[in-house]
C-alpha cells in the first residue's frame, strides 16, 4: 500500500493586496516566475511555461477562512520521476492536514492527518498525467471529497473535525509539474485582478517582470498561450502559441520614435507611419501577423494603391520575410505576417511630386512612356489648370474620375451620375493641393 505526503504542515501563509470578500477566488497565472504559489518547504516552485514546477517535497498555501465550503483545483503535470506525488492540501489553524495526490503511477490517494489519527481512501487511475484534479471541504458537513476530471471520486467522513478555518493550496512529495491552480470558498480575500492598461495581465505580474502596466503594448508573453498585443497607436500583434524563442518573452509593441533613415528598393518613399516590435531580431517559428493602422495626413505624398512593408535592416530596407501584405484603403491599415522583430515603415510611389493635384502615376500613364518610372518629363504636360484633350473637364478632374473610364487624351461624355460624388470629393481634393502647396513652401 502506497502512502500519501504525511507531513505536519508548517504553515506559511502568503500576503497579497486585495479587498475582503463573503466568497473570493484566487488563481494563480505563472506568466513570469511568479504567481500565488511562491513560498516553499524544502523545494522550490517556479513558473516555466504557464506551468508550476516543483522541485523538490514541497508545501505552498493560501488562508482560507472557511465556514462553509472551500474549493481547491489544479491540472496535473507530473513528470515520471513525480513518485512521490504531487496534489492539494487543506490545512486547518493547527496545522493539521487533509492532502488529495496522485503519483506517476497513477494511484489517487485521499488522506486526513489530524492528531493521532491518520486515514485515507484512494483508487487507481492509471496514466495521470494532465488530469484535472479536485479537493472540495464542507466545514458544515465535515466531507473531504477528491473527484479526478470531474468523475471518478473519493470521500473521507468529518474530516479535521469539521475546522471551521482552513488553508489551501498545493503540495509535493517531490519534483513535478501542475498548472492552473486556483482556490475558492467563504472568507477567502477575493483577489481582484488589477490590469490597468488591461492588456490580461496583471499589474503585480508585470511589476516583476518588468513590464509597463500603463502600456497594454508593453507585456510578459508565455510561449505556452501566445498573445494577442494591442498597441496605444492601434497596431495589433497576434503571436502563435509555441512561437516564441524562449518560454517567457516581453514583448513591446508601439509607434517608431523615429523614421530610420536608408534606401528603400524601387526608389519607393517613405511614409511617416513606422512600427516597432521589440525585442528588435527576435526570431519566431511561426508567422506574427500585424496590423498597422496609419492616418491620411501620415500617406498624403504616397499613392496608397502602392503602399508596401519594409523593414529597417540597420542600414537600408528590405522586405524579406514579410508576407501576405494588404493595404485597407477605407480602414486605413495595413497587414502582414513576419517571423521576426524590427523597425517596420510603409512606403510607396510618391502621390504627386510637383503638386498639382494629379497622382505621378496616372500622370506617367498618359503623358509618360508608361514605362512605370515616374520621370521629370512626365510631369510637364498635364497641370492644376490644363485641359488636354479640350473637353468639359481638366486634367485635374479627369484624374479624379479616372474609375468612371475618363480619358484625358479624348474629349468625355456627359458627367455620369455615379460620378456626382467624385466631384465633391475632387473639392477637397483640390483643397489638399493647396495645402500640400503651403506645407512645401514651409518645409
Amino acid at each position: 500500500m502506497k502512502y500519501t505526503i504525511g507531513i505536519h504542515v508548517v504553515l506559511a501563509v502568503l500576503v497579497m493586496a486585495g479587498g475582503q470578500a463573503s466568497a473570493g477566488t484566487a488563481v494563480s497565472t505563472f506568466i513570469a516566475d511568479t504567481g500565488l504559489l511562491t513560498y516553499s518547504y524544502y523545494g522550490g516552485v517556479t513558473a516555466n511555461c504557464g506551468r508550476a514546477a516543483v522541485s523538490g517535497p514541497t508545501v505552498t498555501v493560501i488562508p482560507v477562512s472557511s465556514g462553509g465550503t472551500v474549493t481547491a483545483t489544479m491540472t496535473l503535470q507530473p513528470s515520471a520521476d513525480a513518485g512521490a506525488g504531487i496534489g492539494l492540501i487543506m490545512v486547518d489553524q493547527y496545522g493539521y492536514s487533509v492532502t488529495a495526490v496522485v503519483y506517476s503511477d497513477g494511484l489517487v490517494v485521499l488522506t486526513e492527518n489530524y492528531f493521532d489519527r491518520f486515514r485515507t481512501a484512494q483508487f487507481p487511475f492509471p496514466a495521470a498525467t494532465n488530469n484535472y484534479l479536485t479537493l472540495e471541504y464542507s466545514a458544515s458537513s465535515g466531507r473531504a471529497t477528491l473527484t479526478l476530471n470531474g468523475t471518478t471520486s473519493v470521500f473521507l467522513e468529518y474530516a479535521l473535525d469539521g475546522a471551521m478555518s482552513v488553508y489551501a493550496g498545493v503540495i509535493s512529495g517531490g519534483p513535478g509539474a501542475f498548472s492552473n491552480f486556483s482556490a475558492t470558498g467563504p472568507g477567502l480575500p477575493n483577489y481582484a485582478t488589477v490590469d490597468t492598461d488591461a492588456d490580461t495581465v496583471a499589474d503585480d505580474d508585470e511589476t516583476v517582470a518588468g513590464t509597463d502596466d500603463q502600456d497594454p503594448g508593453h507585456r510578459p508573453v508565455v510561449d505556452a498561450y501566445g498573445a494577442t498585443i494591442t498597441a496605444l497607436n492601434g497596431a495589433i500583434v497576434v503571436i502563435p502559441a509555441g512561437s516564441l524563442p524562449v518560454c517567457v518573452m516581453n514583448i513591446k509593441v508601439g509607434a517608431a520614435a523615429s523614421i530610420p533613415p536608408g534606401a528603400v528598393p524601387g526608389g519607393l518613399m517613405l511614409s511617416d507611419v513606422g512600427l516597432e516590435l521589440e525585442p528588435d531580431g527576435t526570431s519566431f517559428s511561426s508567422p506574427v501577423a500585424v496590423t498597422l493602422p496609419y492616418l491620411e495626413a501620415d500617406v498624403a505624398d504616397l499613392e496608397e494603391e502602392t503602399m508596401q512593408v519594409f523593414y529597417h535592416d540597420g542600414a537600408d530596407y528590405s522586405a524579406t520575410g514579410i508576407a501576405g501584405v494588404a493595404i485597407d484603403h477605407r480602414g486605413n491599415k495595413a497587414s502582414f505576417t513576419t517571423t521576426h522583430f524590427t523597425t517596420f515603415v510603409l512606403a510607396g510611389t510618391p502621390w504627386d511630386t510637383d503638386g498639382d493635384g494629379i497622382g505621378d502615376l496616372w500622370e506617367d500613364h498618359w503623358f509618360g512612356d508608361d514605362d512605370g518610372i515616374i520621370e521629370p518629363t512626365d510631369l510637364d504636360l498635364a497641370h492644376e489648370l490644363s485641359n488636354y484633350d479640350g473637353d468639359d473637364y481638366s486634367d485635374v478632374q479627369e484624374y479624379n474620375l479616372r474609375d468612371f473610364g475618363f480619358n484625358p487624351l479624348v474629349a468625355d461624355g456627359p458627367l455620369p451620375i455615379g460620378a456626382v460624388s467624385a466631384l465633391i470629393a475632387l473639392v477637397a481634393g483640390l483643397a489638399m493641393v493647396g495645402v500640400r502647396r503651403l506645407r512645401r513652401r514651409t518645409d
